[in-house]
């Protein structure tokens, strides 16, 4: 899996063999655009005119199967919820807020319980920023007392909290549903560059709301 993702973020430096210098940094429609298969569809939400149009502008699926790409202008929280239900078997969602507001947190906590609502099935990614104001806290409190089961939480921080004073100190993120074995994948792989933060970096694993 590491291996993959450091080919695959080389080869669009530039360049016969990629540059070295980071020039180009796919961010996640890329990456699940260039991994669709003849079934899938990709539905991308972006609110903001300028990063919307920027997407417009990108290539993030092969070539051929633009067919199953959709972007759409607004906002991802209340669009994924209109999508539901879907006819497919299969259903992934990746929630990736700004979280500039404070209230978004919660926001997501509201629209969790409306997508397993209508499709119970769904492995549904959330991912969050770590600051030192601790407002993900809020979320996850929310979330525990929500009824959801099988969620599986992992967050990366490069310093302890106490000693955060501004900006974001590391990430998390939230699955539901995680499929089997994927936790000891991810955690695997994270070991692995997580030295590159520096010596203070650390990771932790586990399940916030269990079966």
């Amino acid at each position: 899996m590491l291996a993959e993702w450091l080919t695959a973020v080389a080869s669009l430096q530039g360049g016969e063999n990629g540059d070295e210098n980071l020039a180009c940094y796919p961010g996640s429609p890329w990456w699940l655009g260039a991994r669709l298969r003849d079934q899938d569809r990709l539905t991308l939400f972006e609110l903001h005119p300028g990063e919307h149009r920027h997407l417009a502008e990108q290539s993030v699926v092969s070539h051929g199967r633009e067919g199953q790409l959709r972007r759409v202008h607004g906002d991802g929280l209340e669009g994924v919820v209109k999508m539901l239900p879907v006819a497919t078997p299969r259903l992934c969602v990746l929630i990736d807020p700004s979280f500039e507001r404070k209230d978004e947190y919660l926001e997501v906590v509201d629209t969790l319980k409306q997508v397993l609502r209508k499709a119970r099935h769904a492995v549904v990614m959330v991912w969050y920023p770590l600051l030192p104001a601790g407002r993900h806290r809020a979320m996850l409190d929310a979330l525990e007392a929500s009824g959801i089961r099988k969620i599986w939480r992992s967050e990366v921080s490069r310093e302890p909290p106490a000693q955060a004073t501004h900006g974001m100190y590391g990430s998390g993120m939230l699955v539901i549903n995680l499929p089997w074995g994927l936790d000891e994948t991810l955690n695997g792989a994270i070991q692995r560059w997580l030295p590159i933060l520096g010596p203070q970096s650390t990771h932790q694993s586990s399940w916030l709301v269990e079966e």
